[in-house]
């Protein structure tokens, strides 16, 4: 399982992603910032956060033929001997107290002495959430299933999301994930 989330931490879109923002922002974070531990926490999240939301939405399209067994779903099932529907519990419980603990480190660090370049960008990491999801809901990459050329479409799913006002989990406990319990060492 841990081999699971070193891998998906570094195979998602985060890492290009958040390298743009120092870019589009005309706001480069000083190295001494962007290099602290607690920086590179939050950003590592970023990285995660999306990536585990992509794999619970892709999972409309892996049920209906489009086999991915490299998912989070798929990993907790067989790490924890349980069905289906309860790995996928299990993946929003934990992407979820992964997005608490997101917004309390940064609130933490933002209200530290960041500079106004690190503000900028922790305020950019949690659109790039938000976008993200937007994006993969609207996405042909999860909402249309294709024929066996995989060009040519067949079928187009519709997809939702919906929000919470309270996370499903929100403990500040780590999760039983070696390469990421150190995040939670960063909070105050």
């Amino acid at each position: 399982m841990d081999d699971y989330f070193r891998t998906r931490l570094h195979d998602a879109g985060g890492p290009p992603t958040q390298a743009m923002f120092e870019f589009a922002n005309a706001a480069e974070v000083p190295g001494a910032e962007m290099d602290s531990p607690r920086v590179r926490a939050v950003t590592e999240l970023f990285w995660m956060i999306p990536a585990l939301d992509n794999d619970l939405v892709s999972r409309h399209k892996e049920i209906l033929g489009h086999q991915d067994d490299y998912n989070v779903v798929s990993i907790l099932s067989t790490a924890y001997g349980i069905d289906e529907e309860e790995a996928v519990s299990m993946a929003t419980a934990w992407r979820d107290r992964m997005m608490v603990l997101f917004l309390r480190l940064r609130e933490q660090i933002a209200a530290g002495k960041a500079s106004a370049a690190l503000r900028i960008y922790l305020d950019s990491l949690g659109h790039g959430i938000r976008a993200n999801i937007d994006w993969s809901l609207r996405t042909p990459r999860y909402n249309t299933l294709y024929q066996q050329d995989g060009v040519t479409p067949s079928k187009h799913l519709e997809l939702c999301g919906s929000f919470r006002e309270t996370p499903t989990d929100s403990s500040c406990a780590p999760l039983p994930v070696p390469s990421l319990a150190w995040w939670w060492s960063q909070l105050d």
